[in-house]
């Protein structure tokens, strides 16, 4: 997904708190970086955080890679979906 995304103004530093855009560099890049953000507006934190970021490849949590079941297919459904309409007589 790194390949597609990055953490930008747009893309999401607009659209949270200057809190989490501080927790989010100190995970990233590190404390030391994040620390100066405090002291700005929203906005240049953003834009600070936007240029620490860039190289850093971090991702939101929902788009990182989570464990897909090994039963997660629309074949499976369809199959458990037949089964039960032939054990309900009408």
């Amino acid at each position: 997904m790194t390949k597609y995304w990055k953490a930008t103004q747009a893309s999401y530093l607009n659209h949270v708190s200057k809190g989490r855009i501080s927790e989010v560099v100190t995970v990233a890049v590190s404390a030391d970086a994040a620390a100066p953000l405090a002291s700005n507006k929203k906005q240049e934190a953003a834009s600070m955080a936007e240029r620490l970021l860039s190289e850093t490849g971090w991702l939101p949590e929902v788009l990182v890679n989570r464990e897909v079941p090994g039963d997660c297919s629309f074949a499976s459904a369809e199959a458990n979906e037949v089964n039960s309409d032939q054990d309900d007589p009408d």
